[in-house]
């Protein structure tokens, strides 16, 4: 089976081997896999201000290369495919980082599975529009698909992180709460149709929440309503609320997550609001 590889736009996605030696994909094919593809924007992103989170056998996760092809261990690096937010002077850490490393190293932590294997997609500022069918974005996510489906592999969840570039939009163009609402939901739900259409039956998390310490607050209620409504009308799973977390602390840019908001959004589970951190829609494995 012949498979097209992506082709990386100069100096935007990251594209760097970094010396690290590919896996065999049939690893993949054991039990107790999970397999993470993530699109969006910047928040899962290259964009977050957090330590690397290097290789570790014992809680193993790898990531797909789609200008490749190739699986490789997550180093501690940026992951591939995503672009890269630019490091700032207050920044804590060298480079900015995604979190989705960190994820699958501490769900082999937490027993929910025995390795995870990521493909992040997200390019940051994107709205709903650029993953729509039809759309470069929305084709690299299928073609993504089709190299797992090459592998004999598929996502076990399909994370979609999207809204901040709709709010922007939405203020730029003076459009109304309703118009804002309506049209970010309609290429949302245009963007899960067609990956159903394209063949993917599994569970898919859509992110809530486009916070940032610029938005206009009646513009930002108004994405996470088209949100619930892409939700409601496609029957997949609003996933953690990121908005719960907008502290300096934990979003030190006034967007992406630091250090401790990284940790927060996913890991600091309370019994009241389970539904701020990720790692609650993600089930432990058989």
């Amino acid at each position: 089976m012949t498979v097209e590889l992506a082709t990386p736009t100069p100096g935007v996605e990251v594209n760097d081997p970094r010396g690290r030696t590919a896996v065999d994909p049939s690893l993949f094919q054991q039990p107790r896999t999970r397999i993470i593809m993530s699109t969006g924007q910047s928040m899962l992103g290259n964009w977050a201000d957090c330590s690397p989170v290097p290789f570790d056998p014992s809680h193993p996760c790898y990531e797909l290369n789609i200008f490749d092809g190739l699986i490789r261990p997550c180093d501690g690096g940026p992951i591939s495919n995503m672009n890269q937010g630019p490091h700032q002077s207050y920044d804590q850490f060298p480079q900015r980082l995604s979190v989705l490393d960190y994820w699958g190293k501490y769900l082999c932590a937490q027993g929910k599975n025995d390795r995870v294997l990521v493909c992040g997609l997200n390019i940051g500022g994107t709205p709903a529009a650029h993953w729509a069918p039809g759309t470069g974005l929305f084709n690299r996510a299928v073609l993504a698909l089709r190299m797992l489906e090459s592998m004999g592999l598929t996502p076990t969840e399909w994370v979609h992180a999207i809204g901040h570039g709709d709010r922007m939009a939405s203020e730029s163009q003076h459009l109304s709460v309703e118009m804002t609402s309506a049209r970010f939901a309609a290429h949302t739900v245009a963007f899960i149709d067609g990956m159903r259409a394209a063949g993917y039956a599994g569970k898919i998390l859509l992110g809530l929440g486009c916070w940032q310490s610029i938005a206009v607050e009646a513009k930002r209620i108004a994405v996470v309503t088209g949100q619930q409504m892409a939700a409601e009308a496609t029957g997949v799973t609003l996933g953690a609320n990121d908005d719960a977390w907008i502290t300096a602390q934990m979003r030190p840019d006034g967007c992406h997550w630091s250090e401790a908001g990284r940790w927060a959004s996913f890991f600091a589970v309370n019994a009241s609001h389970p539904e701020y951190s990720w790692t609650s829609f993600f089930t432990t494995m058989p």
